[in-house]
């Protein structure tokens, strides 16, 4: 089975021979390594050039064009079946590659695979407790029903980690270039639509913890851009599955949900769906959200994860009704 490694990188001198290396010495060898150069103006094109390397395809854009698009020309680019991503300030370990073939020969209906994470330091410092809690973001995640039921609500899966089908990323249509920050976790969304995403319960890759990054540094738009890839999904789920543009209760409090018009206006077309909202300030709140269900007034609700949220899950699934199915929680740290 030929892997297709595919790598974009933008000013990554320091860290991308290291990451390129981590490939070169998997022991799966039957690989080709796609590295996209998305317009690098520091000293990472003269790195790129010192690695003569058969397995290696260095394709050089004259202009930075985005990491989502950057990832797309480079599976656009590959011949193998199925993609294994490396991101270029990472390190994959040695047996990562070979772990997961395995697994895909095992487990062949699938759309992806991923694996448990190490977290490792970039060049600020890092306290010993960032490292634990950052890898247990990633690892409490460690089966695929785990990873199925987190979809909604954020993404449970570290990019690099990932090896998926490429037939499956095809046919979802790639990364999404809309989306800044949350590619990814739009891309692992569509493809669980089609076939189970798995995870491996092993460390197989490691995660450079970098607190500049655009995901940690505007943490409110990471979780704007959450709320809008998640909301979709929900809709188009909902729709598919009622065969009409459902109706969607908005559950939460009211400077969350104030946040939330804002987020989707003008992004989530009516006839995807329509939304209601209650604010949740007590408990009869929660019981008007499910009569409202009940009496087919909506087809499903999305709450906006505050304080309460919990009161609220429980009384709606004491009641019957099912977690990503017709009530969906999404990450929000507007409260």
């Amino acid at each position: 089975m030929l892997i297709s490694v595919v790598m974009a990188v933008y000013n990554e001198e320091n860290y991308v021979a290291e990451a390129i290396t981590s490939i070169l010495n998997q022991t799966y060898k039957n690989l080709e390594f796609i590295i996209v150069n998305d317009g690098s103006t520091d000293n990472t094109t003269s790195i790129l050039e010192q690695f003569q390397d058969s397995r290696i395809n260095i394709i050089n854009l004259s202009k930075n064009s985005g990491v989502a698009k950057a990832r797309n020309i480079g599976v656009e680019n590959a011949t193998g079946d199925w993609i294994a991503v490396q991101d270029a300030d990472d390190v994959s370990l040695p047996n990562r590659l070979e772990e997961c073939v395995r697994f895909i020969k095992e487990h062949p209906n699938i759309s992806a695979v991923s694996s448990l994470i190490e977290c490792i330091p970039g060049a600020s410092p890092i306290s010993e407790e960032k490292i634990q809690f950052e890898e247990e973001i990633y690892n409490r995640f460690n089966t695929s029903e785990k990873v199925k039921k987190a979809l909604y609500y954020g993404c449970p899966i570290c990019h690099g980690s990932v090896i998926f089908s490429k037939a499956i990323f095809n046919k979802v249509g790639g990364y999404n270039a809309k989306y800044k920050i949350g590619h990814d976790y739009d891309l692992w969304i569509q493809m669980s639509k089609i076939l189970p995403i798995e995870k491996l319960p092993k460390k197989l890759y490691q995660f450079r913890f970098n607190e500049h990054s655009v995901s940690r540094s505007d943490v409110k738009a990471t979780c704007n851009e959450v709320i809008l890839i998640s909301t979709i999904n929900i809709c188009r789920s909902l729709k598919l599955e009622l065969g009409y543009s459902p109706t969607i209760l908005v559950f939460g409090t009211e400077k969350a949900y104030k946040n939330f018009k804002k987020r989707i206006k003008s992004k989530v077309p009516k006839k995807i769906c329509s939304f209601k909202h209650i604010i949740h300030d007590k408990f009869s709140d929660v019981r008007e959200a499910y009569s409202l269900f009940n009496k087919k007034k909506i087809d499903g609700l999305i709450i906006l994860d505050h304080d309460k949220a919990y009161e609220a899950k429980s009384y709606f699934k004491s009641n019957g009704m099912k977690s990503n199915r017709n009530f969906f929680v999404i990450w929000n740290i507007t409260q």
